[in-house]
């Protein structure tokens, strides 16, 4: 099952196998549906299956409203994987949204509604090179109370949309690794006024 450890070197550090030995097509539906059967999948590990290469999650149990901004400061140390950030809305680990750096042949951000496991996929931005170059990298996300939503990677805006799904107050921040070597150095919620 996958995990995430302290590393001295890096902070938060989280080394999944990747499944299949593949890398990613940047496909929007595959990454979601990814995370989906890799959170199910870790479920289901935490109930006696021993499925390979299961996912890592981490997550906080910190709720906050609709106003809020986002920033993960993290790495990418192998070519081929992916990662997930975002909040969780109630109890449900899969609900809410959720961030992906996606590597591989065409590495990209997507922006992905979970919702009673089904997905909506809100935005891509294929970023024209991969985030596998050891530097870390600042992932920020805004939301205002309208569901205005702005996204940035080290200060480049990537794109903007407004969400119409979740209104509700979010009850934490969820990290998911399904497959890949990543370090998180930080993940800071400010909630806007």
């Amino acid at each position: 099952m996958g995990k995430f450890s302290v590393d001295p070197a890096f902070g938060l550090r989280s080394t999944v196998a990747i499944a299949g030995g593949t890398t990613s097509s940047g496909s929007g539906q595959d990454a979601a549906a990814i995370l989906l059967q890799a959170i199910l999948g870790q479920m289901a590990n935490q109930q006696g299956s021993t499925a390979a290469g299961a996912p890592a999650t981490v997550y906080s149990k910190v709720r906050f409203g609709n106003p809020f901004k986002i920033e993960v400061e993290f790495g990418s140390l192998v070519a081929g994987g992916r990662i997930a950030f975002g909040p969780i809305v109630g109890t449900d680990v899969l609900g809410g949204h959720r961030l992906f750096y996606v590597s591989g042949s065409q590495p990209a951000i997507q922006f992905v509604a979970l919702k009673k496991g089904e997905q909506a996929m809100l935005a891509t931005h294929l970023l024209g090179k991969s985030l596998e170059d050891r530097k870390r990298h600042i992932l920020t996300w805004t939301r205002q109370a309208s569901g205005a939503m702005a996204v940035s990677l080290d200060g480049a805006k990537l794109f903007t949309v407004t969400d119409q799904i979740f209104r509700d107050p979010f009850s934490g921040l969820a990290i998911t690794n399904p497959g890949g070597d990543f370090v998180i150095r930080r993940a800071v919620v400010d909630v806007a006024g």
